[in-house]
């Protein structure tokens, strides 16, 4: 059911662009269905509309990390890293565990 209705939304032509809110749950159920290069691009698409929004540059890094979009993922770190320094060097930190999974 939950991959249903995550292809219902992306195809969805009621989802306005400007509905951050939205394109990021979106990703956010990507993301638990490893569609690691969709999920990346519906955070993009988020991030557009609330770029100060540090968790979601982190989601965004992990999904290119995890869909093997090396420049992408050091791009996300590094404005994560403007955004919030702390957790940005905790995403780093953390990064072998994250390929384990």
């Amino acid at each position: 059911r939950h991959l249903a209705a995550v292809e219902a939304l992306s195809k969805s032509t009621m989802l306005k662009a400007d509905e951050s809110k939205a394109w990021a749950l979106l990703a956010i159920s990507e993301a638990h269905l490893q569609r690691w290069k969709d999920s990346a691009a519906h955070f993009e698409i988020a991030l557009r509309y609330q770029p100060y929004n540090a968790t979601w540059w982190l989601d965004l890094a992990e999904a290119c990390f995890h869909g093997g979009m090396e420049a992408a993922y050091q791009a996300a770190l590094t404005k994560l890293d403007a955004l919030d320094p702390k957790l940005a060097k905790e995403a780093r930190a953390f990064k072998p565990r994250r390929a384990a999974r």
